[in-house]
């Protein structure tokens, strides 16, 4: 009886526990966009929220990233933003890493700081801190805490796809053959490690006029190309049918050095 009755605890556990983070997940993500929207209004930003989908050896992470800015709406003028200013209203309203804040100060010296993102994980230790000088230099830093260990990553803009400094020559070649050149724009992001000369992350840009659907059909395929079980690709369709005809803004190809993974971002909500 009572092996039973603990059979039945585990089963009732394994079916409430997704609908549970489902529900905490919602309700701390509505709680710190409200915190973000009165950043915003006391230091007079604007704020972009945008979805992302990675999926790496057969796992499929849903985030969210909020960046604040001073960009003219449907325009791509940019003026700078107050650094400084938004630091010490992170640091309030989220208790932000004290290192990351103060090392962030330091790097915003470097220019104009246009764009800026912070986040972190609602129940691991995880925390992220971004600035960017895209307008006037083309290139930004992250800066980020796993449990007690921080790294640093620079963000570079180029025009040119490539990714063979990234992946495996065949690799390499296969995925420039899966992604198409018609649907990208001619400006890309590459990620470095710090002190690393080659990138270990592109974030590929797509066009506007290709929504989620379309993109979704040669993100499916780089999935499959990259190993993932056909349940998940599947699933992945699934759950980004209720974004087709949203935007799709980027493709991000990784190698780690122990696995491959891909990100898709999309739905980029200009919100203030």
């Amino acid at each position: 009886m009572y092996k039973y009755l603990v059979f039945v605890i585990l089963i009732l556990i394994y079916l409430i526990f997704p609908k549970i983070k489902e529900f905490y997940y919602g309700f701390h993500r509505k709680k710190t966009l409200k915190k973000f929207e009165k950043i915003c209004y006391k230091v007079k930003l604007n704020m972009n929220i945008e979805e992302s989908m990675k999926i790496s050896n057969n796992k499929i992470d849903h985030r969210y990233s909020v960046e604040l800015h001073r960009k003219i709406p449907e325009s791509n003028e940019m003026h700078p933003v107050p650094v400084l200013e938004i630091l010490d209203e992170i640091q309030k309203n989220f208790k932000a890493d004290t290192q990351i804040v103060e090392t962030i100060k330091q790097l915003s010296k470097e220019g104009n700081v246009d764009e800026f993102i912070y986040g972190f994980h609602p129940i691991f230790k995880y925390e992220k801190m971004y600035i960017g000088f895209g307008t006037t230099q083309n290139y930004g830093y992250v800066l980020e805490k796993k449990n007690k260990d921080y790294s640093k990553k620079t963000y570079v803009t180029n025009v040119i796809f490539d990714l063979r400094s990234i992946f495996p020559r065949d690799i390499a070649e296969k995925l420039h053959f899966l992604i198409p050149d018609q649907v990208l724009n001619p400006k890309h992001i590459y990620k470095y490690n710090d002190g690393k000369d080659k990138p270990m992350t592109c974030y590929a840009r797509v066009k506007n006029q290709y929504k989620v659907e379309h993109i979704m059909e040669i993100f499916s395929k780089i999935l499959e190309f990259f190993g993932n079980k056909k349940e998940i690709i599947e699933e992945a369709n699934k759950y980004m049918e209720q974004f087709r005809g949203k935007n799709c803004n980027w493709i991000g190809l990784t190698n780690d050095g122990a696995s491959y993974s891909a990100t898709l971002y999309y739905d980029s909500v200009f919100s203030t």
